[in-house]
């Protein structure tokens, strides 16, 4: 059995970009929110209507989930037994709340918890540039700052953490590629 890595870290910080930069195999969460450019249904998020969300959640197909930026996010029970069926390494992304349903349901030393960090000064340029490129609004950036302390501090629940410090995106792939490598 593989492991599952889930990687947990402020918005901005730089989860996506590590995960598919490593190509690791997704398990991919429901999400009630748009897709941004370049996301596809299915490959990034199962993107569904708020309607679709809550059938699922109240039908018991989630496995965890949450309501994040003013979207609902969850990870799909048929998702994750595939993952846990596969011979390869599966990422998810959650919050901390996230991470801590999934090690209630998953035996202890099948998921691998890496916070990715980043310095204030970075989430805030990197939020501004995805403000002008049109992923976020300037409200939602300001939620997500909002909540950077909070999110710092589920970093000592975590397994690992990672520095995400701009210009050294490779020595951060690096890192999170060598814990993959040594826990699988």
């Amino acid at each position: 059995m593989a492991k599952i890595i889930a990687l947990i870290g402020p918005s901005g910080a730089g989860k996506s970009t590590i995960a598919y930069t490593l190509g690791l195999e997704p398990i991919i969460s429901m999400t009630t929110r748009q897709p941004r450019s370049g996301e596809l249904h299915g490959r990034d998020y199962y993107f569904v209507s708020k309607e679709d969300y809550l059938y699922a959640l109240e039908n018991d197909r989630l496995v965890e989930h949450v309501e994040n930026y003013g979207n609902f996010y969850g990870v799909p029970k048929a998702e994750l037994s595939n993952a846990l069926l596969s011979d390869i390494p599966h990422y998810v992304i959650v919050t901390y709340a996230g991470l801590k349903k999934l090690k209630e349901t998953l035996p202890d030393d099948t998921i691998i918890s890496i916070f990715i960090y980043a310095p204030l000064d970075d989430i805030t340029s990197r939020l501004k540039r995805r403000i002008l490129e049109g992923d976020i609004t300037r409200e939602n950036a300001a939620r997500r700052l909002a909540l950077y302390k909070d999110e710092l501090n589920t970093a000592q629940y975590c397994d690992f953490i990672v520095p995400s410090l701009e210009g050294w995106l490779d020595k951060t792939i690096n890192l999170v590629k060598l814990i993959v490598d040594t826990c699988n």
